[in-house]
């Protein structure tokens, strides 16, 4: 089995559970809540640029926190394990910082609330996405990995319909507490269903228990020269979900400035939740075909399909045209994040499956980066002419799905094995 002493498989409901209370705090915070909160706080000519920008800082912190997070939790020994004791800290720092989301007062008690979540979020993160490589045998991660998508996209319609509802009627803070009694069940499951067994210290020369953020920065060098195929699907990632993180980041103000929503809020929260249905209905059924086909054909259709579907919201008019667009990048988007993860899990080396894991949310979070840059981009166009600015993103966007959807090709030639 592996250098790794593994325990009784687990059930992948327990395995999962944590992704859901990611989700829900994740989607729910940025699609509904954290928009109403910053609108008020802020210019109105520029609140898609406070947005981006807050946003951009604190995936910043993610990008470095959970590449960090997860390489020092492979070398990590507890009686306990080695993933489990990060994710408690981390959650446990969460409910502090939403606490002072709901009491700030101001843009600057809003952004440090913000930046502190990302920090403890992605502490728990980095750490949970080795749980599926540890514990699962790999003939058995495309299943994992879609039960993970399900739990995410669950997490996604929950998070969008709860925090929507309560945030429609004049109650952020609401939404807040609701976002952290989730998390705290979700929490209590995955600690309670996995078990993991107390691994050694890796020792010999050169191993420490604790190595520093040198040694983590070098995983992406070793992707690129040892495992190359895993460095373009991270590009390839990048590309595809800068394409889809502004659509749905910015979301909440185009329906309330271009559809003329009267309750931008919970519309944005039933329109999250029609999308990850239509992810819901893809996510597992993807998983269990990648196990059968391989995920990269499913990879290239995701991105086809997401392309076309993003590119159709430039004709959009009403809300229901929207959604009916959403919906179908959705189901693209539901065989995307179950297909994409199992090639990763394929990819990468066993014996440093969080560390490498753990470099994925550089594409992820740099992606969300990249995209959050669009709002002053969307204010300037709109400037000049209103609602255009969210229509130019719209193109863009398809652009850059069909470039990712490319770049699998470079993937699929460096893949062990491929002639």
């Amino acid at each position: 089995m592996g250098a790794l002493h593994r325990v009784r498989r687990p059930r992948l409901f327990f395995l999962s559970a944590y992704f859901f209370g990611l989700s829900f705090l994740w989607n729910g915070l940025s699609l509904v809540l954290l928009p109403m909160l910053v609108a008020p706080l802020v210019p109105e000519a520029w609140k898609n640029t406070y947005l981006g920008l807050l946003s951009f800082g604190g995936l910043a912190l993610a990008a470095l926190v959970q590449p960090l997070s997860g390489h020092l939790s492979d070398h990590t020994s507890t009686p306990w394990g080695r993933r489990r004791p990060w994710i408690l800290a981390g959650t446990l720092g969460d409910f502090l910082c939403l606490a002072l989301l709901a009491t700030a007062g101001g843009f600057p008690a809003l952004l440090a609330g913000y930046l502190l979540l990302q920090v403890s979020s992605n502490v728990a993160h980095g750490p949970a996405f080795g749980l599926i490589p540890d514990l699962v045998p790999p003939e058995r991660r495309g299943a994992a990995s879609g039960a993970k998508s399900l739990a995410e996209i669950a997490g996604l319609i929950a998070g969008g319909l709860v925090t929507g509802h309560l945030a429609g009627r004049g109650r952020p803070e609401a939404g807040l507490a609701a976002i952290g009694l989730v998390l705290a069940a979700a929490l209590a499951a995955t600690l309670w269903g996995v078990r993991e067994e107390a691994v050694p210290p890796r020792s010999g020369p050169g191993s420490r228990a604790l190595p520093g953020l040198r040694e983590v920065l070098k995983g992406l060098r070793e992707a690129q020269a040892c495992h190359s195929a895993y460095f373009w699907l991270l590009g390839v990632r990048l590309l595809m979900l800068t394409a889809i993180t502004p659509v749905q980041g910015f979301a909440q103000y185009y329906v309330q400035d271009v559809l003329r929503v009267p309750n931008p809020a919970l519309a944005t929260g039933q329109l999250a939740a029609a999308i990850g249905l239509s992810v819901l209905a893809a996510a597992y059924p993807a998983g269990l075909l990648a196990d059968r086909w391989g995920p990269w054909p499913l990879n290239v259709a995701a991105g086809l399909l997401a392309g076309f579907g993003i590119a159709g919201m430039v004709f959009a008019r009403t809300l229901g045209h929207v959604i009916a667009l959403a919906s179908f990048v959705g189901l693209a988007m539901g065989i995307f994040v179950s297909a994409n993860w199992a090639l990763a899990t394929r990819l990468v080396p066993e014996e440093a499956g969080g560390r490498y894991l753990g470099l994925s949310n550089l594409a992820t979070a740099g992606a969300g980066m990249l995209g959050r840059l669009a709002g002053p981009l969307i204010d300037a166009v709109n400037l000049a002419r209103p609602g255009a600015g969210y229509l130019a993103l719209f193109v863009v966007c398809s652009l850059l799905m069909w470039m990712g959807t490319a770049a699998l090709f470079q993937v699929r030639r460096r893949m062990p094995g491929t002639p």
